[in-house]
């Protein structure tokens, strides 16, 4: 997706097909997302959603299962979030990442591992 005006939502839904489960195994999630507008607050992120989301009234509040990205704010808040909701509760983990150029592409992965 490229975006074209500056603070502003973007939002693009697709459904898996056929939907899949990740019960008993580990799941990764990857994308890679390259910032060259000069933003100051903003970020790129990828959320896994329910099967019976509602694609045509999705919004920044819709249902997730897991959301996944980088956020920036200003010139010292890089971080990337990993959030995963789970009966109504989230479970939020944050990272602080390395910076990189704003015009560098930045390949970004998260893996849930089961317990064995």
């Amino acid at each position: 997706m490229q975006t074209s005006q500056d603070a502003r939502f973007y939002a693009y839904t697709s459904k898996f097909t056929p939907s899949f489960s990740s019960v008993g195994k580990d799941l990764v999630l990857q994308y890679s997302v390259k910032h060259t507008q000069k933003i100051d607050c903003g970020g790129g992120y990828v959320k896994v959603l329910p099967a019976d989301v509602d694609q045509e009234n999705f919004n920044g509040d819709s249902q997730y299962y897991i959301m996944f990205g980088p956020d920036i704010c200003g010139t010292t808040t890089k971080k990337v979030h990993v959030i995963f909701n789970y009966n109504g509760e989230r479970n939020k983990k944050r990272e602080e990442q390395r910076r990189q150029g704003r015009d560098a592409t930045q390949g970004r992965s998260a893996i849930d591992r089961t317990e064995r």
